[in-house]
């Protein structure tokens, strides 16, 4: 059985959408937690949703439907077949479809954002064919490597995973704290949900890509955190 794991809900659009235009797709499986934020400990889609919730980081409908099946299916197939980006919470998701892919299957990874397929003028056909068959194998070695990031994260079981220049690693959820003060101190705070991107595309180099906005608003409100003297910095 080759099984598509999209480790983004763009590319999971995208793969339907060919499946429904007469693309050979398979079974489409989509993973939409966040493992950069939270204990990882227990999976189970409820304490995924109140580790996000602690974090202000909504789930999408059918987040429990979707993770039960993504659960069941990935350590039944024979081929994977992972469509992601390169952000921090994909290429940890990556780490753990390794770990949960039987030993014997194969894994391939298609590494590129939705934007590049929207720009390919080529009939969707002949697309789908050029996007699978430069499908990277993720050999012994790197399988390997893969679940031993994985189940390192997992002993660590810390509150914030990053990946800078693409290597998983557990942090202090105050390690952006110095770059949170400076960019409140440039440019205030006034506008809570822009200066949250703001500030989160500001940390994109230390945290290996994009967070998300609503980990930098948690931080700066917390009241050990950045902002802790808010009112006197805007």
């Amino acid at each position: 059985m080759l099984l598509e794991v999209c480790l983004d809900t763009n590319w999971y659009a995208v793969l339907r959408a060919a499946r429904a235009e007469g693309c050979p797709v398979e079974d489409i499986e989509v993973f939409e937690d966040c493992l950069t934020f939270g204990d990882i400990a227990d999976l189970s889609a409820e304490a995924r949703m109140d580790q996000l919730g602690r974090w202000g980081i909504p789930v999408a409908d059918g987040f429990q439907k979707h993770q039960q099946r993504f659960y069941g299916c990935v350590p039944q197939a024979c081929t994977v077949r992972v469509w992601t980006g390169r952000l921090p919470h994909q290429v940890i998701a990556l780490a753990l479809v390794c770990a949960l892919a039987q030993t014997s299957a194969s894994v391939v990874c298609v590494r590129g954002a939705v934007g590049e397929w929207l720009l390919d003028n080529r009939r969707l056909p002949e697309r789908f064919e050029a996007f699978a068959r430069d499908a990277s194998p993720i050999d012994g070695v790197d399988r390997k490597r893969q679940v031993m990031i994985w189940e390192q994260l997992v002993q660590e079981d810390a509150e914030l995973r990053i990946a800078p220049g693409g290597q998983p690693c557990s942090a202090k959820v105050d390690v952006f704290d110095n770059i949170i003060r400076q960019e409140l101190a440039r440019g205030g705070y006034r506008d809570p949900e822009r200066r949250a991107y703001e500030i989160a595309c500001a940390c994109i180099e230390a945290a290996g890509g994009l967070l998300a906005p609503e980990f930098f608003a948690w931080r700066i409100h917390d009241k050990k955190g950045p902002g802790s003297n808010l009112s006197r910095q805007v």
